[in-house]
């Protein structure tokens, strides 16, 4: 049965509809000091026009959301330090980037592309380098082209780790730092930071706190660098003797202050306990901006799917707290769960009744993973990027069903999709069905693979690659034998040390020279690592993410990823292309072929902060597998 529109969904009903991450979220704060008077910071009057036309529209949008009248002033110059500071570096750089056709032709700046602000991402604690100081966006009609044809921007190999919904990578011309634009398959969803610092081997994969300060303006001489190419920029968010200004936001919206919980409040070991607090946070103690911590990004997904694939994901977070708090209005004060929730069992093969005590209020099923696969809203919404379906596996995810009662109706029965997110239960997914008792996972509909998107089903790879790429990690971290371990490196990889090298590390004269400064960075990072008797203890695998990448069966899944290279990315990946500026470039129309690359990807464990990723591209070379090419890969 096909679920009704968002505009037609009762408010307890839009309620738990998902989220994404905005430009005053609270995950970017830091509590304040109580009776602190002293605020640092750039206010909305020293803004640009462009800059100012980016946050008037995402204001008047917000506005529109919550029912509220708030000026452009107020929204922004509470925001925290790490969000102003992330977007007037980012729009900065983007409003001093002229745009310019291969004919000589202006094509305005890097910041016309822009339709709209979407969110900012300023300092996010315990996230991920590429999900902290960018800004996300919607572009104009015609921006990809007008990129592809601007002399100041080039297109590189794809994103493939990180980034995740972005592949398409264009970044600036001339060296770090520079604008990287990541951009959806769709052309109009886009992800864009400053990098100011190139990754560097071995250094990046032991020192994790580079990949996040990569694009904080703020961080170390990233200022200095910032003005060194695009002038202008004032250095604000430091007083007067030099100390950084506190990253204390107080966002005053209306009666609330919003302070968006980014996480939920306790790390419950069981499920149901989490799905208690939640919903008593929610309906008992009717504090909607701390249930919003349950809410897990993934989620947003299922709102743009509910609407087609069109939604404005700048908004959404702050529909469902508004849709929080009109369900509060609605059911009152009420003193127990008992007296706003009945449980709902559905009907699914599959599915198991988890005992708990609050049965009656919330039903919980513990779903398998092929299940939980097929009701992912992200996988229904993108199947290009969804990946091989799990087999039946248990222990993973839950789902919570229910149905909310106000005093004069009851609601529509809400099927909730729950599983752990660092350390903590969140809601990833959600379905809501009008009225029935028989509630099902819908299976995503099989389509045919078209050229563009093969099926991403794991393929075996060579057994002559498997057992190569496995010694040469074994032979250098794990058993220490770097004169090995290099030899698996074709002289192609040479051109690669040269994009790595750090300014003080010597300048390789030939592809010899090259491979043993390679070699001499290799035992380098053997010894920053204690002794191991298996991979596993050494390193783990991260999971590449592009559409056209295929997973490989992989006998140590634990120790590293695996991956076929379709031969244009392959291409597009090798050093010496990349080193000599020349466009990735592809044929939309033409089937990816495979079976020439492969690829893989691992990082350290027991890092702390964020380490970078080493990849490692892998062909055949007079009948023997060798490396062509390798990367450090930070965001």
């Amino acid at each position: 049965m096909e679920s009704p529109s968002f505009a037609s969904t009762p408010p307890w009903g839009k309620a738990l509809l998902a989220a994404a991450l905005s430009l005053v979220m609270a995950a970017a704060a830091q509590p304040s000091s109580a009776g602190d008077p002293i605020r640092f910071g750039k206010s909305y009057e020293d803004l640009k026009p462009g800059q100012r036309r980016l946050i008037d529209d995402w204001v008047a949008r917000f506005n529109r959301t919550m029912d509220r009248d708030q000026g452009p002033e107020t929204v922004y110059d509470s925001a925290p330090v790490s969000v102003r500071s992330t977007f007037e570096a980012v729009t900065h750089a983007l409003m001093t980037t002229p745009l310019t056709g291969t004919d000589g032709r202006p094509m305005g700046t890097a910041l016309d592309l822009i339709a709209r602000l979407d969110s900012v991402h300023g300092k996010i604690r315990r996230s991920r380098g590429d999900l902290q100081f960018r800004i996300y966006v919607t572009l104009k009609p015609g921006a990809l082209e007008k990129l592809a044809a601007s002399k100041e921007f080039a297109r590189h190999a794809d994103n493939t780790i990180y980034h995740k919904g972005y592949p398409i990578n264009y970044r600036q011309r001339g060296g770090v730092p520079s604008i990287q634009i990541s951009i959806a398959r769709n052309g109009r969803e886009a992800d864009i930071d400053v990098d100011y610092r190139s990754s560097r081997f071995p250094s990046a994969l032991i020192n994790g706190h580079l990949t996040a300060s990569n694009s904080d303006v703020r961080a170390g001489n990233n200022y200095d660098r910032h003005v060194g190419r695009w002038q202008g920029l004032a250095n604000w968010w430091r007083s007067l003797f030099g100390l950084p200004a506190k990253d204390v936001p107080a966002v005053d919206i209306g009666e609330e202050q919003l302070q968006l919980a980014a996480l939920p409040r306790e790390r419950y070991a069981r499920i149901e306990e989490a799905v208690a607090d939640f919903l008593k946070v929610w309906l008992l103690e009717q504090d909607p901006l701390e249930a919003m911590g349950y809410f897990s990004p993934r989620s947003e997904d299922c709102v743009v799917l509910k609407r087609g694939g069109d939604a404005d994901r700048g908004m959404v977070r702050y529909e469902i707290l508004r849709s929080l708090m009109s369900a509060n209005d609605a059911v009152g004060k009420p003193e127990t769960l008992k007296d706003v929730l009945s449980g709902v069992h559905i009907t699914q093969e599959g599915l198991r009744v988890v005992r708990q005590p609050h049965h009656a209020q919330f039903v919980i099923f513990e779903a398998p993973d092929d299940l939980a696969y097929d009701f992912d809203c992200g996988n229904r919404l993108r199947p290009e990027d969804a990946g091989k379906r799990p087999p039946r596996r248990y222990g993973k995810y839950y789902a919570a069903v229910f149905r909310v009662h106000a005093p004069d109706r009851v609601g529509e029965t809400l099927l909730t999709l729950w599983t752990r997110e660092k350390g903590y239960w969140r809601l990833v997914s959600f379905e809501l069905e009008p009225g029935g008792s028989r509630l099902s996972f819908g299976k995503r509909p099989q389509e045919e693979p078209s050229a563009a998107a093969p099926p991403r089903e794991a393929v075996a790879a060579p057994a002559g690659f498997l057992k190569a790429n496995h010694d040469h990690l074994e032979s250098w971290l794990v058993r220490r034998d770097v004169k090995k371990a290099i030899r698996y490196f074709s002289p192609a990889a040479a051109a690669c040390y040269e994009l790595l090298r750090s300014p003080e590390d010597p300048e390789a004269k030939n592809a010899r020279e090259a491979l043993d400064y390679t070699a001499a960075a290799m035992a380098k990072l053997v010894s920053y690592l204690a002794p191991a008797e298996r991979l596993e203890d050494v390193i783990i695998g991260v999971e590449f993410y592009h559409p056209e990448l295929r997973p490989v069966r992989n006998p140590h899944p634990d120790a590293y990823a695996l991956a076929a290279v379709p031969d244009h990315l392959g291409e597009g990946l090798r050093c010496a292309r990349r080193a000599s500026g020349e466009e990735f470039s592809e044929d939309p129309a033409a089937r990816p072929r495979y079976g020439r690359y492969y690829a893989t990807s691992f990082r350290l464990r027991n890092i702390p902060g964020q380490p970078a990723v080493f990849r490692a591209l892998w062909t055949t070379q007079e009948g023997k597998w060798r490396i062509v090419a390798y990367d450090v890969v930070t965001h």
